[in-house]
């Protein structure tokens, strides 16, 4: 009896390293599986539900929730991106969706490591449906959507950025563009998916005071009117601001004669 107990006492540590990570396999497992559940279930709301569950006990404000929407915002009438992060233990994923209406065409769920590669775990694409979403893009600006400009949110200066008053990269390459009149490329952020880039565009057009096409009124009119925050900074102050509110603040719809 001493002997079998002198040798449960030896291996309790390794006994105790085994239960803990069991535990945190398992719970890490259930959890991927209930994410993946709420994505198969393939709705925003039920997603957005999901989450709020997930997160009704934390102190977001203090970092401590699990699962949250960075952003969610209107690309095409009907349609919208939607991108977040997710964080168990010491795992992270990335969610990238696609919706139409309340329904996702599109969803990949990515694991991240330590040095910030991710790789991905799960996906899915209504393909009747996604193709629907491309055709509608292409009618409504002219050009082919570059998926490469979905989930992704360049910094919009409404004047300098932080104490120093640097300008972001796009913000300089817009000057360029401004400087050389190179209208092609303009026309072309005019018609981009990503809602920072055609805020670039509009802000060259008008620094150009170019006469607009009735196409292309159309299209700023529409860019103007879209649900979305953009990721902005003027100062010190770096916050999301509504696409509606830079409108105002820029006085677009008055230099551009909308």
């Amino acid at each position: 009896m001493k002997r079998v107990s002198g040798t449960i006492i030896r291996l309790l540590p390794a006994i105790c390293i085994f239960l803990f990570l069991a535990i945190t396999i398992t719970q890490n497992g259930y959890a991927q599986e209930t994410l993946l559940k709420s994505l198969e279930k393939k709705s925003l709301q039920g997603l957005k539900a999901y989450i709020k569950d997930e997160n009704k006990v934390k102190n977001c404000d203090a970092g401590e929730c699990k699962a949250f929407i960075r952003f969610d915002r209107e690309i095409l009438r009907g349609y919208r991106e939607v991108w977040g992060d997710y964080v168990d233990f010491d795992r992270g994923y990335e969610l990238r969706l696609i919706a139409k209406g309340n329904a996702l065409i599109y969803w990949r769920l990515d694991t991240v490591n330590e040095k910030w590669e991710s790789r991905t775990k799960d996906s899915f694409i209504d393909r009747k449906e996604y193709n629907r979403f491309l055709q509608e893009y292409r009618s409504f600006y002219g050009v082919s959507l570059n998926e490469k400009e979905l989930f992704i949110s360049p910094q919009f200066a409404l004047g300098g950025c932080g104490e120093g008053g640097y300008l972001p990269d796009m913000y300089e390459a817009m000057d360029s563009l401004v400087s050389t009149k190179n209208i092609p490329v303009l026309v072309q952020w005019l018609r981009s998916v990503n809602i920072e880039t055609q805020l670039y565009a509009i802000e060259a057009y008008s620094k150009l005071a170019l006469s607009l096409s009735a196409d292309e009124k159309k299209i700023i009119s529409y860019i103007l009117s879209k649900d979305a925050m953009v990721h902005s900074c003027d100062g010190c102050d770096t916050s999301d601001r509504s696409v509606r509110k830079i409108a105002n603040l820029k006085g677009y719809v008055q230099l551009l004669g909308l």
